[in-house]
């Protein structure tokens, strides 16, 4: 019985990170996009790819 209850928290868990993801990603490569665009941020870009890879 508990460990049929952990295995829904952990499934409602991803299912809850799997959305996060989802609206925190279009907004992340939007960023990314006009970054890219606009080629006088370009340490800005660099400082976020290494926060990416830090995080």
């Amino acid at each position: 019985m508990l460990s049929r209850d952990d295995g829904t928290l952990q499934f409602v868990f991803s299912l809850y990170k799997l959305e996060e993801l989802r609206t925190t990603f279009p907004n992340v490569m939007r960023v990314t996009q006009s970054v890219k665009r606009n080629r006088t941020h370009a340490s800005l870009q660099a400082r976020t790819r290494t926060f990416f890879l830090k995080w």
